[in-house]
């Protein structure tokens, strides 16, 4: 692909033929203008033009097979407000059928709203009343002979924005402060017939901003089975019943999640745990474990004594007051650009660390209450920016040799500082969860083993069939599954339906921690469950993520997974090259296969290939 400039002063996209594919108008919305930009130049490489005092250049960093890579470069000659910067695309002859009814849309790395499954682009601009707005690291759309992607190309100081209204497709930054130093931003165009490649190519991108991939990580996790009721007196249960069983020597990392807290904000063990950390963490690796710990560093209890008597430490809203940002319950929410806040987040990383701390679960820096800050501490940071500073001064605290894992916090801010990354919502032992994170995970397979270790959270087993424990889940209200709301809706899952979900996590090829009470399993739980950390996959390839919501048929090296999300028995085709005679991983039993397997509602086979 190649750039140019034509007649109007905008760039052109073209294809190996020549032919002009997509246009490209530049945006930027500032205190002094708005709307689209003229640009000119072109001989050097660098187009430029200017809203205001501010001048923008873009230029064409790289290309490959099917990207290129621009640099949009944001020049102040003053301190200014910008609202947003980007680039609309329009179509050309060889690019219409990209925004036809019939194409498909799908956000990547967005963890609600919109195009989180592929979906037609027709139904979202109808719901949308003609018009679609992705917060995404990217977006994918694909036509019937091609597909185009378009992204951020690396770390960003504020959030992207992708947008489709049938006409145009639009990649922008939501700046939304002050700018008074050049900012550079980094975007991708892609087109390929191929939209698989386009997604693992642009993986393979991005992998550049990240860390070295390292090894899966496997463990244990308070959270699913015990949520904030966890003691230290359940921790000793947990690890015994793991060194008795298979398992043994298997689950490197033993995390403590929410519940050990004096209250988020004050992070100081409570009593229900020996009241320092260097106790607990000694505790856990006497008895085999790497220790883990959960923190959650953006929220403040109103009840803190920092937020009676030092309140420069938090984000202020319009009105120069603390905001009161809602949740579990009240909370305030913390600057990270503020110099006291980062001496008390890396002091309390650091002592954890020392303490013999190694994997930091870092938890609810949610996009929604980033949004609710007009600025911060120091106004030229962006929201992308503020979100990172906590993970920046989280790694610089704990050093490169302790396993970061980034959940809760929006994907973009995590490049190259985390080791793993939730890519989906929580799991919960329903099937309502199970479909929910099956859709999840299939949009964002392409970035493990590649950015980072893909975490689906916790590979769940405990039903009726794999423990007598008459208390699957801590209380709740009981709510029926309709397919819609799916939040901790419906009936337990079963055995069958937690299988499924396991050849989901197994699939992923990413971390691998359990999360039932591991005392109250019987025999059926333990062995399917330990089969996971005896055989891991790489990660798989849904194959039919353009034709099944969510696919049913998942390939990797030596492995085909095949499921059934129907109510009702469904016959599935198998692909052409699946050989005949496969083995079941669960049982070991060899299968002989014909064109296509019937399977039961919300059942699957795991098949060693």
């Amino acid at each position: 692909m190649h750039h140019l400039t034509d007649s109007a002063g905008q760039l052109a996209l073209l294809d190996a033929t020549g032919q002009k594919v997509l246009g490209a108008v530049l945006l930027c919305d500032t205190a002094e203008a708005q709307g689209p930009v003229p640009m000119t130049g072109g001989d050097d490489g660098v187009w430029r033009g200017r809203q205001g005092s501010v001048l923008l250049e873009v230029r064409e960093t790289g290309t490959g097979t099917d990207f290129t890579e621009l640099s949009l470069l944001v020049v102040p000659h003053q301190a200014v407000r910008v609202e947003r910067v980007g680039l609309r695309l329009t179509m050309g002859v060889g690019g219409r059928p990209l925004l036809a009814k019939d194409a498909q849309l799908v956000a990547l790395g967005e963890s609600l709203g919109a195009a989180r499954r592929v979906t037609e682009l027709g139904q979202l601009l109808d719901a949308g009343e003609g018009r679609v707005t992705l917060h995404a690291i990217g977006a994918l759309l694909k036509g019937a002979a091609q597909a185009l992607l378009v992204g951020i190309g690396g770390v960003t100081p504020d959030f992207p924005a992708i947008t489709a209204d049938g006409e145009t497709v639009e990649i922008v930054l939501e700046v939304g402060h002050s700018v008074c130093q050049p900012v550079e931003y980094r975007l991708v165009i892609g087109l390929s017939t191929d939209p698989f490649a386009l997604l693992e190519s642009y993986g393979d991108l991005l992998a550049r901003n990240g860390r070295r991939v390292g090894d899966i990580p496997t463990g244990w996790n308070s959270w699913d089975y015990y949520q904030g009721a966890v003691t230290m007196d359940d921790i000793r249960a947990e690890m015994a019943a793991i060194n008795a069983s298979p398992l043994r020597g298997k689950l490197r990392y033993l995390t403590i999640d929410m519940g050990w807290e004096n209250s988020w904000g004050d992070w100081r063990p409570n009593r229900k745990f020996p009241p320092d950390y260097a106790a607990i963490a000694d505790e856990i690796r006497a008895a085999g474990f790497e220790p883990g710990i959960w923190l959650a560093p953006l929220q403040a209890s109103t009840y803190l004594p920092a937020a009676r008597h030092d309140r420069e430490m938090f984000c202020r809203g319009a009105d120069g007051e603390p905001i009161i940002a809602p949740g579990r319950t009240s909370y305030l929410l913390f600057d990270p650009t503020h110099p006291r806040t980062e001496e008390w987040l890396h002091g309390l990383c650091c002592e954890l660390r020392q303490s013999g701390f190694s994997l930091f679960k870092i938890d609810y820096i949610y996009r929604n209450y980033l949004d609710m800050i007009p600025q911060f501490h120091r106004p030229e940071v962006g929201r992308a920016a503020a979100a990172r500073r906590f993970l920046e001064i989280i790694r610089n605290a704990i050093g490169d040799d302790a396993h970061l894992l980034s959940c809760g916090v929006p994907l973009p801010a995590a490049f190259g500082l985390a080791d793993s990354a939730r890519i989906s919502t929580d799991i919960h032992n329903f099937w309502g969860h199970i479909r929910n994170s099956a859709l999840q995970l299939s949009v964002a397979y392409w970035l493990g083993g590649r950015v980072w270790i893909n975490d689906p959270d916790f590979a769940l087993i405990r039903s009726p069939q794999t423990t007598d424990d008459p208390y699957l889940n801590v209380p709740y209200q009981r709510t029926p599954y309709t397919g819609e709301g799916f939040w901790m809706a419906g009936d337990d899952a079963s055995f069958e339906e937690l299988k499924t979900w396991l050849t989901l996590v197994h699939l992923c090829g990413g971390s691998l921690f359990a999360s039932d009470s591991m005392p109250r399993l019987n025999q059926l739980g333990w062995h399917t469950l330990q089969r996971l950390y005896v055989e891991p996959s790489p990660p798989a390839r849904p194959l039919d993520l353009f034709e099944s919501a969510p696919p049913r048929l998942w390939l990797a090296e030596g492995r085909l997974g095949v499921i059934n999300y129907a109510d009702e028995p469904a016959e599935i085709p198998l692909p052409g090259n699946t050989p005949s005679r496969v083995t079941d991983f669960w049982t070991g039993e060899s299968l002989v296969l014909e064109a296509a397997v019937v399977l039961p509602p919300h059942g699957s086979l795991l098949l060693k290939v």
